[in-house]
């Protein structure tokens, strides 16, 4: 029987491509191999794992082999330290190894100290299964005497977490692995071991190969959804265990607890969010009273944790702190413990980069454990040219970096920002002040700036040549020098020895740059081989004429390029990586990219601090959907490099500035250039009845990507709810019977994150339920099912309904996902959310009974998204009046408000007339089923109670209303004012705008107001006396609502209010005469439904109302509108409109209530406010057509031959669609 020294215990799970090499490593120990045991415990391997072990087994007797059913590492290891025979137990993990003196030299060690130690730790070397070693685990850097041993009293924070270690063969009082615990299992076995005797050896001339696997999703495993409970219960019980009768526990057990807490404030996994409220606030209270226990001087003194982690656990302790000033320091005191002191506050540079060769542009942040107390002041300082002295306070906010290296917000930072005339100054600099004293700045110098202190490197020359930026070290403060040829040669010179000593392709690269003689470069780029923004804005920008240099840079060459780009676009085109692309980089004036990873845009990666001072690009980022995630350590602007953000809503301008800490100005609004282009064309228009399931990857079930792939794990995900959920919705029998009843395609569309697993839900599809495309076109499908995905927006744009379906919700708000959080919560989105597979099934069903109906053929406007305006599109040319006192006036209950109003005073006494009209154009197409059926219903019937619109009720009275308080896309018109009211016609325009109803008015509200007092008092007096002066000018128009008004008279409702009615039938005809004053001005052309009169005799229907009072109802009145007011109707043709002494009226007022006003507004689009010289004719033929046919068609709705019985049982007909859809 062999006598061994050690057994060297190898648990082994799903490892048989890396067990070999592991077995390898012990056999080629320098140490006899005749006195090593190994021993390989099977842990209910899947692979052929087993298989590799037994025949390892056969080759080598010093090796037994275990198999047990899947119980976990613990039990593994408990199994084999039983049959473990060496004097020496050393673990070794199946994918790992040893380096070839380990054994030897650990045994040597153990055997000169075994009286004084129990285990003996030694060196970790980290490799990944993409590249050669990586550095040393950084805790061995405590080890500061080298090989020996160390007392843990003394030096307690040498916590071993870690299994590479050697201890003693206890045998039958040996320690064991709880077999309860699913994390730090590890360092609870080594923590009992080491407490014995509480020392810990150390030996330096061992090496323990760890294979860290960047493709693993066991990576996730540390999150608190998994190893809350646990975790706490080890350190509760660390505590209980090892607390002496004063309640202190060992420095050596705080620093555990204290480690544990230390890098999980880094990834914010301290918490479990996935709990209910009552459970969170009770985990909160146990994570304070472990905290309790560990004393101030532990935390303060812990290595390779940042002061502001420690002042982050000094809150969360609930420790009370108060802060002390002296002349030109501070302090922070606990009791009589100072806890914090210091000279200086640290003022970092984020940003500091020179903008068009003039200005000095410059993000900094302001980071002190004061700022935690009181808000210091900044100031900057600055001389100029002519010696003057200038001093500025700057705004302080609060900053992003308050996430200080967490995604959690762990301490309070200000920001500031500012520009200085690069030509106008000599010197300046910053500092701070805290109540009366003055601080030293400490300068910090972030990675995007191109000051450097790793390299020395503290001066750049500008991109035009003419100044050299230096930060001077010895004054603490930067100067502007002006330069000369000998300045520019001492600097190019220092540089190149700066280089020289990194890597000589540096100075290649820097020298190849200055050849490039093109100017005015612009780069676009999306994520490799996608197609995206990026894409698009190019072939967009390409066609222009002026003199930029612009080139997609592609991943690689295939097939797809021949498809992209025509012969003359791939002359623009760079391959990613090329000595072009890279010299063209450095060169660049405008990045333009889809994705913002460095990866993706730089072709030096992270090697781009080396040519930060010869770069000045501006960083264009044009997004690939809506931002609606939660992800500040990405797109916040104080931790990526973008200059400009190309946004698509409102809701995402806001979104930015609140929460992302951009201003107004770094946001384009212009939409995604993907959305404007038109690629129906590419898609096969299908006529299938199909549903599309689109849910987002999960980071949690998924490995990193390695190599452009993503390696999957078989067991998680089948064990997860993601999975099992959705193989009930897959396999469910009533959603099979609903989509063959309503002949419905399914299809399950996977991220491509998650293409591994397509293989797992592909043998779950069945007649009706398929696999979804890789590229799809949303307007093929009846309905969108997703959950985080940005998918969504595709769709929203198109107005397919959705439905979410979180089947994971718990792991989600864990944080196992790369967001926990979203900025637009789905319970405010835009579709109902459901968490279980029947509940999905049901909003399945009703939608498939709903589009069932004749309604889903003919009247699609009933998919309308809410919130489409807010969220989605801010078109080109609009301007935002959202800010204006805008104000509706209507009769109470009306909820169709299709006009609008408001005013603006100017400096110079004159005045803005705002008229503003419902927008149909911004949310339905022309040859939609929506506006035929508008179109042929011709205009709104309003009932004794209740109405009839042309529209479905969700567009007529949210979409296109101007409902107060909500953003609603609008056609404004907007004239100047005369201070005498009259109106300045050469002002006129028409435009399209975005804005906001502050006041929603009744006649009789309104008629109060100005008739006495109220907050738009000034506002109406002002515009009643604009159309007053305008009806004196035209007696004509004076008379025709002299008339309307003595009608409206008789009608009691409207008794109470002449001046609001009066003004509002002004604004209107205005309004409607507007076309043709622009027309006339500018020689258009133009054709349009003209709303036409001919001569009427005025006098003689005034004569007659001036007999006394009347039935408005009564024959006799209806009897003389009809035979003396000529009844005006829609001409192709204008020949003015002779009631109101008008040569042109185009009715646009009420495109919400009248469809020949929304067909006006569209032919109004095409022809005015989108004119083009380029199809222009084909536009006017058009419309022609369109024009001609619907004015014959109007008049005769509106003529005898259709009674009103006839009309409204047509529209009857129609009645299911007439009511927003449940």
């Amino acid at each position: 029987m062999k006598e061994y020294m050690v057994s060297v215990i190898v648990p082994v799970y799903n490892n048989e491509k890396y067990i070999p090499e592991c077995i390898q490593s012990i056999e080629k120990q320098t140490y006899d191999i005749n006195k090593i045991q190994i021993v390989l415990i099977n842990d209910g391997s899947k692979d052929n794992s087993l298989k590799v072990c037994k025949e390892l087994e056969k080759e080598n007797n010093n090796i037994i082999v275990i198999s047990q059913e899947n119980s976990g590492v613990s039990v593994a290891r408990n199994e084999g330290m039983k049959k473990a025979e060496g004097k020496y137990i050393l673990f070794l993990d199946s994918d790992d190894m040893l380096e070839k003196h380990s054994i030897e030299r650990l045994v040597d060690f153990f055997e000169k100290n075994n009286d004084k130690i129990d285990l003996v730790t030694y060196p970790m070397e980290i490799y990944t299964n993409e590249k050669a070693r990586a550095t040393s685990h950084y805790r061995y850097r405590f080890y500061t005497e080298g090989t020996g041993i160390y007392d843990l009293e003394e030096s307690p924070y040498l916590g071993q977490s870690t299994i590479n270690v050697m201890i003693k063969n206890e045998r039958q009082n040996q320690t064991l692995f709880d077999k309860n615990m699913n994390y730090s299992e590890d360092e609870a076995f080594n923590t009992k071991v080491l407490m014995k005797k509480k020392k810990i050896g150390f030996c330096k001339e061992a090496t323990y190969i760890y294979r860290k696997n960047v493709g693993s999703v066991t990576k996730n495993k540390s999150n608190p959804y998994y190893t809350f409970e646990s975790l706490t219960k080890y350190n509760e019980d660390l505590i209980e265990n090892y607390k002496d009768e004063k309640g202190r526990i060992p420095k050596y057990i705080q620093a555990i607890i204290l480690n544990n807490l230390r890098w999980r404030i880094k990834t914010d996994e301290i918490f479990p969010y996935h709990y209910e409220e009552n459970e969170f606030n009770n985990a909160i209270s146990r994570i304070k009273n472990i905290l309790s226990y560990i004393e101030n001087g532990t935390i303060l003194n812990m290595p390779n944790m940042p002061i502001y982690h420690k002042f982050y656990i000094f809150k969360l302790k609930e420790l009370n702190m108060k802060p002390y000033y002296g002349d030109n320091s501070f302090a922070i005191m606990s009791g009589n413990e100072v806890i914090f002191s210091s000279e200086t506050i640290e003022i970092s540079f984020i940003r500091l980069k020179i903008k068009d060769s003039k200005k000095i542009y410059i993000l900094g942040c302001v980071k002190s454990p004061i700022c935690e107390f009181t808000k210091p002041k900044v100031f900057l300082k600055y001389k100029l040219d002519d010696n003057d002295i200038i001093i500025k306070e700057m705004k302080l906010e609060e900053a992003g970096l308050s996430h200080y290296q967490s995604t959690i917000k762990t301490n309070t930072f200000y920001k500031f920002e500012c520009e200085l005339n690069i030509e106008d100054i000599q010197k300046f600099e910053f500092y701070s002040t805290i109540g009366n004293t003055k601080m030293t700045s400490e300068y910090r110098f972030g990675g995007r700036v191109v000051f450097n202190d790793s390299l020395e490197r503290y001066k750049f020359l500008t991109k035009n040549k003419k100044y050299i930026l230096e930060y001077n070290r010895e004054i603490n403060a930067f100067t502007v020098n002006k330069t000369t040829k000998e300045k520019i040669k001492q600097l190019n010179k220092e540089n190149k020895l700066i280089y020289e000593k990194l890597d000589p392709h540096i100075n290649m690269y820097r020298w190849l740059a200055k050849k490039v003689h093109k100017k005015n470069i612009w780069l676009y780029y999306d994520s490799a081989n996608v197609y995206d923004n990026g894409y698009y804005q190019f072939l967009h920008d390409l066609e222009k004429k002026d003199g930029i240099n612009r080139y997609y840079i592609y991943d690689k060459m295939n097939e797809k390029l021949k498809e992209k780009f025509t012969p003359k676009q791939r002359r623009h085109l760079l391959k990613y990586g090329s000595l072009k692309h890279r010299l063209y980089f450095l060169n660049s004036d405008k990045i333009i990219s889809s994705d913002i990873s460095l990866s993706v845009y730089c072709p030096f990666r992270k090697s781009i601090k080396w040519y930060r001072d010869i770069i000045n690009y501006e960083l264009i980022y044009l997004q690939h959907g809506i931002l609606y995630a939660n992800l500040l350590q990405m797109y916040g602007k104080e931790f990526n490099e973008i200059d400009k953000i190309v946004i698509s809503s409102e809701f995402e301008k806001k979104n930015l500035v609140e929460n992302y800490k951009y201003n107004e100005e770094d946001l384009i609004c212009a939409g995604m250039p993907r959305f404007d282009i038109d690629n129906s064309n590419k898609f096969e228009k299908s006529e299938e009845r199909k549903i599309i399931y689109a849910p987002s990857w999960r980071k949690y079930l998924v490995g990193e990507l390695l190599k452009r792939n993503r390696k999957a794990n078989l067991t998680e995900m089948e064990k997860s709810d993601f999975y099992k959920k959705n193989v009930e919705v897959l396999t469910s029998e009533r959603l099979k019977k609903l989509l063959k009843q309503y002949n419905v395609k399914f299809e399950f569309k996977l991220h491509p994150n998650f293409n591994c697993y397509k293989k797992m839900f592909e043998e779950k599809c069945s007649e009706n339920i398929c696999m979804g495309n890789a590229e799809i076109s949303p307007s093929n499908y009846r309905m969108l099912i997703t959950d985080y995905s940005s998918f969504q927006f595709d769709f929203i744009k198109h107005q397919i309904p959705i439905v979410y379906f979180v089947p994971d919700l718990k792991e989600f708000n864990a944080g196992l996902h790369t967001y926990r959080k979203l900025d637009l919560p789905l319970e405010k989105a835009f579709g109902d959310v459901v968490y279980t597979s029947e509940e999905l099934i049901d909003k399945i069903e009703n939608e498939l009974y709903t589009t069932k109906e004749e309604v889903a053929k003919d009247y699609n406007v009933s998919f309308i998204i809410p919130k489409y305006e807010e969220y989605i599109y801010l078109p080109n040319g609009k301007i935002d009046l959202t800010q204006e006192e805008i104000f509706t006036i209507d009769n109470e209950g009306d909820m169709c408000l299709d006009d609008a109003m408001s005013i603006k005073r100017n400096d110079n006494g004159t005045y803005t007339l705002f008229i503003h009209l419902a927008n149909p154009t911004a949310t339905i197409p022309y040859e939609s089923n929506t506006m035929h059926e508008a179109l042929k219903r011709n205009h709104t019937i309003y009932l004794s109670n209740n109405s009839i619109p042309i529209f479905d009720r969700y567009l007529s009275d949210n979409i296109l209303s101007i409902l107060p308080n909500k953003n609603t896309n609008a056609l404004t018109i907007k004239v100047g004012v005369t201070p005498d009211y009259s109106l300045d016609l050469d002002t006129l325009e028409i435009i399209p705008s975005i804005i906001k109803n502050k006041h929603k008015l009744t006649y009789q509200g309104a008629e109060e107001i100005i008739t006495s007092t109220g907050l738009l008092h000034d506002d109406l007096i002002l515009i009643s006396k604009i159309f007053d002066k305008q009806a004196i000018d035209n007696p004509r128009v004076r008379a025709y609502h002299q008339m309307k008004e003595r009608i409206n008279n008789q009608k009691e409702v409207d008794s109470e209010a002449p001046i609001a009615h009066m003004m509002v039938e002004q604004c209107n005809v205005f309004a409607n005469s507007t076309i043709h004053l622009i027309d006339k001005r500018e020689h258009l052309g133009l054709i349009m439904p003209w709303r036409v009169q001919r001569e009427e005799n005025i006098e003689l229907i005034e004569k007659y109302l001036e007999h006394g009072s009347f039935d408005i109802n009564s024959s006799g009145l209806q009897l003389l509108l009809k035979n003396y007011m000529t009844k005006s109707k829609y001409s192709y043709t204008n020949i003015g409109h002779q009631g109101l002494g008008i040569d042109g009226y185009v009715k646009i007022s009420s495109a919400a209530r009248r469809a020949m006003d929304a067909l006006a507004v569209y032919v109004l689009y095409d022809l005015y406010i989108n004119r083009s010289a380029d199809d222009l004719d084909s536009k006017y033929y058009y419309w022609e057509k369109e024009i001609k046919y619907w004015c014959e068609y109007a008049n005769i709705k509106a003529s005898d031959n259709i009674t009103f019985m006839e009309q409204y049982n047509y529209l009857s007909s129609k009645g299911k669609i007439l009511e927003r859809r449940k």
